[in-house]
């Protein structure tokens, strides 16, 4: 790879490309940590199949934050052969590959996943570091293209919000009253090879605002086709973007459609010339987050855990409820009796119920051991006689109905990356939804609560369905767990409260169910 990198010709000044080999010798993050020290170095590109020394890498990626100079990571081996079997719905959610992306985010590294993403990205940074935000303009002067660049933005972190009134007014006065004034724009070709009319065209556009303006712009690289009327449009275009000192890019949506004396000049100028649609909209999308992420604090290192030899013990539940309600987190009311009076404590306890089979069994549900909204002690002592077969106790609890949401909230121990917070869709959907995010710990309330809103079912606690949800309790509670595995680091092997039932607005968070593994 090193080889073909070498080989490539993107207008992209690369100053030095190192193979480290099986870094018997330097490791990764070693020669990050030199390189961030390297004056000329504008941005940093790191092609890893893993780590060896996750702890190592933090640090320096730390360190690229503080010295804000961006890294982009190229990270293959997504696929996990021989994953650790484990018992929570937690690990199945959080991969290896996401405690890397847990890493990446942490420190705004942005990952791509192609050779070519990876290089327009570089490029992208070299010319003038991370964007401000995710707020695009594009013009070009096709409507195909234009409604391209909207499709392919759908799914990404990228807006292309409409013109303001006096940008679309200014933009409307430079063009033909058949032109639409949107964004992304058609401009179409009734002022094609008018310098004077693109320039103005192209400066009430880059006077928009924007946190960034992108041209598509395919320029003929062979005859017969003369390339020169396209180049008065790449001209003027970087003539607008001098005199409003715009953030500004061409991008071609073929690789090959962008003359290498071209794209010299381009680069010259401070506009960067992308090759390819699909890399352009991942590099502006990764410029983005990297400079999301510079405008937070540097976070702290994650915590490493000891390794043990002593084999994890399950609580019960009810157990694992009674430790995280010491540390804020509500469960709700319940008894552990035996089946025989579970019928009398539900009475006591109030109508309707849930009822459980008690002791180390990790999924109950998959062998007939819960039973739930219990109305009658006719209906408990049924369901009790069932779980009797399968211990000697029960969990009864008050029954806590009406959620606007569930979640799953969990925590994982890995030996190289320490503890890592799952938040996801929580219930019995966990796994086929497949909505999570994981982060590393320590975590803090922002990074929490930035991570519950990347989440599709955030907008039920949003009030998608009607009734929003109690999001700051939600938040409280899942700081709760966090402070709960923090504390048992060493002991701690996972984690599972699913689901964390979302109450409406003002009402709180309440943890239906709780495992716990701990080495103690």
């Amino acid at each position: 790879m090193a080889v073909n990198f070498a080989m490539m010709r993107r207008a992209l000044p690369v100053a030095g490309i190192y193979s480290l080999g099986n870094q018997a010798g330097v490791d990764a993050a070693g020669l990050l940590d030199a390189l961030l020290d390297e004056p000329r170095i504008s941005a940093i590109g790191v092609h890893i199949e893993g780590l060896k020394d996750v702890a190592s890498f933090a640090a320096a990626a730390a360190k690229s934050m503080q010295a804000r100079k961006p890294v982009v990571v190229l990270k293959t081996g997504r696929s996990e052969h021989g994953a650790k079997v484990t018992m929570s719905h937690t690990s199945s959610l959080a991969g290896t590959d996401d405690l890397y992306d847990a890493l990446f985010a942490r420190y705004g590294i942005a990952r791509v996943s192609s050779v070519s993403a990876f290089a327009e990205t570089l490029k992208l940074l070299h010319h003038g570091g991370p964007l401000p935000g995710n707020r695009l303009v594009s013009m070009s002067c096709s409507g195909g293209e234009a409604a391209l660049v909207s499709d392919m933005g759908v799914d990404r972190n990228l807006e292309f919000p409409p013109f303001g009134a006096e940008t679309r007014d200014n933009v409307a006065a430079t063009l033909n009253d058949y032109v639409v004034i949107d964004n992304p724009l058609d401009y179409h070709t009734f002022i094609w090879d008018q310098p004077n009319k693109l320039f103005a065209t192209f400066f009430a556009v880059l006077s928009g605002g924007f946190d960034a303006a992108m041209l598509i712009l395919d320029i003929p690289t062979r005859p017969p086709m003369d390339p020169r009327t396209w180049i008065v449009t790449a001209e003027a275009y970087a003539r607008a973007a001098a005199a409003t000192g715009a953030r500004a890019v061409t991008v071609s949506t073929l690789h090959e459609s962008m003359p290498d004396d071209v794209a010299a000049r381009l680069s010259a100028s401070g506009v960067a010339p992308l090759l390819g649609l699909d890399d352009a909209l991942t590099a502006l999308e990764a410029a983005g987050t990297i400079g999301a992420a510079w405008t937070r604090s540097v976070p702290r290192l994650p915590l490493q855990c000891a390794s043990s030899n002593t084999p994890p013990r399950l609580l019960s539940e009810h157990a694992a409820k009674q430790r995280l309600a010491a540390y804020g987190l509500a469960i709700p009311h319940g008894v552990i009796c035996t089946p025989q009076e579970a019928p009398a404590a539900a009475r006591r306890l109030g109508f309707p119920v849930a009822l459980k089979a008690s002791g180390d069994i990790a999924h109950k549900s998959d062998s007939g051991g819960v039973a739930l909204d219990l109305h009658s002690e006719a209906d408990v002592a049924a369901a009790a006689r069932h779980m009797a077969t399968l211990g000697n106790e029960v969990l009864v609890e008050q029954m806590i109905g009406d959620a606007v949401c569930e979640l799953i909230v969990g925590i994982k121990s890995d030996a190289q990356f320490g503890l890592a917070l799952v938040i996801g869709a929580g219930g019995v959907l966990t796994e086929l939804l497949g909505d999570s995010i994981t982060l590393l710990l320590p975590a803090e309330r922002d990074e929490i609560a930035a991570a519950l809103s990347r989440l599709r079912v955030s907008k039920l606690i949003e009030g998608f369905r009607g009734r929003a949800g109690d999001r700051d309790a939600a938040i409280t509670a899942i700081q709760a767990i966090a402070r709960f595995a923090l504390d048992h680091a060493e002991s701690l092997e996972e984690l599972d409260v699913n689901p964390l039932l979302v109450l409406a607005s003002a009402k709180g968070a309440v943890a239906a169910d709780a495992l716990i593994r701990l080495r103690e």
